[in-house]
């Protein structure tokens, strides 16, 4: 199963208008690639020498999110590059299914304490391969843009 969690929209996370802030997406994606690095790679345990920093981040907004929405968050390994790994996210609204947001993100692999990047360690590649070819055999964002 793709990486997952579901995400409530709390009133902190929108503006005056009642629309979340799109910061607010931004830290959801970054919390999410986080969390899978410490659950799904373990690299807090298997490599602790080892840290993520992210290269890049761009997102997309396609629908506004409000405060009673639910969003499915979702993520998909895309790329496994020598230190660096590419990733797909979207947010999905629960009610409706409607896809509110995707968003792209590059992580590089570096020394905790050079801050250099670092060549992807051999024992982490089967994990990373498996997560690659789950994100190529699950539906990912082919869902309603809008109803």
């Amino acid at each position: 199963m793709l990486f997952s969690r579901r995400h409530k929209i709390y009133r902190v996370d929108t503006d005056a208008s009642g629309i979340v802030f799109p910061s607010r997406v931004v830290d959801f994606a970054v919390k999410l690639v986080n969390s899978w690095f410490i659950e799904r790679l373990f690299l807090d345990r298997d490599a602790p020498e080892l840290r993520a920093v992210f290269a890049s981040l761009s997102c997309s907004f396609l629908l506004p999110m409000h405060p009673t929405d639910v969003l499915e968050i979702r993520l998909a390994l895309r790329r496994i590059g020598r230190s660096s790994l590419g990733f797909e996210l979207v947010g999905h609204r629960e009610t409706d299914d409607n896809l509110c947001w995707m968003a792209e993100a590059v992580c590089v692999l570096v020394d905790q304490h050079s801050l250099k990047s670092r060549l992807i360690p051999d024992h982490l590649r089967p994990v990373l391969d498996a997560e690659a070819l789950l994100a190529v055999q699950t539906p990912f964002a082919d869902r309603t843009l809008v109803t």
